[in-house]
C-alpha cells in the first residue's frame, strides 16, 4: 500500500507557478550592533525582511527540477508494460524522471516506478509503479469490508510513522475514506481513495488509488491532489486514464493456464499486498504567504492487521 500525502500538490507542486523562498541570510559584517538597532516593537519581523520571493513559471519549474520531461502530445511509454496518451500541455517522465522526482521530494525508490504524467502547472500528478506479483484472482470481490480494511491500514500507517521520526520526517494520520474500495468487474479496475494529514502542519492532502490489473502484475496508478480541488482534479485525472492501456499480451484478459498467481487478492491490493505500507507526503502544502513546499514526506510499516484481513484461506491456484 502506498500512501503518498500532498503538501501541496497542489503539491507535488505549483498551481500555475512555485514561490521559492530563499533562506534567510546571516547578518553581514556590515551590520549595525544590536545595540543601534531598531526597538524590537519597531523593527520588521525577521523572517519578513530576510524573505525573497521568487515567482517561476510552469515551464522554469519543470526545467528547475533537471528531469527529462516529454512533452504532449506524445505517447508516455511505462515500461514494457503499457503505455498512456500523454496530451498538450501535459508532461510525462519515463522511470528515472519518477525515481529522480521521488528523490528530490525524500521518497525512497521502490524500483517498481514506470512513469509519471500531469499537466504542465502540476495541479495534480499520476504516478505510476507496476508490482510483478502476478495474476490478482478477484474473488473477494465481494469481501471489501472497508472498516476492517481502514483499520488494517491506520495500523500500518503508525507503525510507518515509526520510520518517519527516525528520519526526521513529519508524521503523518490516516483520517479515513474520502472514496470506500469499490471494483469494477468489467474494466478490472480497483479504486479507493484516502484522506491523510501531516501531523505538523495540518495540511490534509487525498490520494486516490486506482489499481489496474493486468495479466503479471498490477500497474499502482496514484492521482495525488489538493482536497480543495478533489472533484475537478479527479475528473481531469480519470479523463487522462481513459487512454491507458496494457500492451498486446500483458492485457488482464489473457491470462493462460499455468501464469503466475498472485499470493493475495483484492483486499491484499488495498490493505499493503505484501503486508508493507508506505506514507509519502506530497507537495501541496500551504506553508504561510503561499509558498509551495516541494516535499514529500515518505515512511514504511508493517499492516499489522493485514493477515487477518486476508490470511483465513489462502489461494495459490487459480480456479480454470
Amino acid at each position: 500500500m502506498n500512501i503518498r500525502i500532498g503538501t501541496i500538490l497542489g503539491s507535488w507542486m505549483m498551481v500555475c507557478f512555485a514561490q521559492v523562498v530563499l533562506a534567510q541570510q546571516a547578518p553581514t559584517a556590515d551590520a549595525p550592533p544590536a545595540a543601534e538597532q531598531a526597538p524590537a516593537a519597531e523593527q520588521v519581523p525577521a523572517a519578513e525582511a530576510n524573505e525573497e520571493t521568487v515567482k517561476l513559471s510552469p515551464d522554469e519549474v519543470l526545467k528547475s527540477m533537471g528531469i527529462e520531461w516529454q512533452f504532449g502530445p506524445t505517447t508516455g511509454r511505462l515500461g514494457n508494460q503499457a503505455e498512456i496518451a500523454v496530451p498538450e500541455g501535459f508532461v510525462f517522465a519515463d522511470r528515472r524522471g519518477a525515481q529522480k522526482f521521488s528523490e528530490m521530494n525524500q521518497n525512497p525508490i521502490t524500483h517498481k516506478e514506470q512513469g509519471m504524467l500531469a499537466p504542465k502547472d502540476l495541479r495534480w500528478v499520476i504516478f505510476f509503479e507496476f508490482d510483478p506479483v502476478g495474476y490478482v484472482k478477484d474473488d473477494d470481490k465481494e469481501e471489501l469490508d472497508a472498516d476492517a480494511m481502514l483499520e488494517a491500514m491506520q495500523e500500518g500507517t503508525k507503525a510507518g510513522n515509526e520510520a518517519r521520526k527516525q528520519r526526521g520526517w513529519n508524521t503523518i494520520t490516516l483520517l479515513g475514506w474520502k472514496v470506500p474500495p469499490r471494483y469494477d468487474d468489467q474494466t478490472n479496475n480497483l479504486e479507493w481513495a484516502t484522506i491523510l494529514k501531516d501531523d505538523t502542519s495540518g495540511f490534509e492532502t487525498v490520494n486516490h488509488n486506482i489499481r489496474l490489473l493486468g495479466r503479471e502484475g498490477v500497474m499502482e496508478a496514484t492521482v495525488l491532489m489538493d482536497p480543495e480541488t478533489y472533484e475537478a482534479s479527479l475528473a481531469e485525472g480519470r479523463k487522462s486514464l481513459a487512454s491507458f492501456g496494457f500492451s498486446a499480451g500483458n492485457r488482464y484478459s489473457e491470462y493462460v493456464e499455468g501464469d503466475r498467481i498472485a499470493e493475495y487478492g483484492l483486499v491484499g491490493l488495498v490493505t499493503g499486498g505484501a503486508l508493507i505500507a508506505a506514507g509519502k507526503m506530497g507537495w501541496l502544502t500551504k506553508l504561510g504567504k503561499g509558498a509551495i513546499k516541494i516535499v514529500i514526506l515518505i515512511g514504511a510499516g508493517i499492516a499489522a492487521l493485514a493477515s487477518r484481513l486476508f490470511g483465513r484461506k489462502k489461494k495459490n491456484n487459480i480456479d480454470t
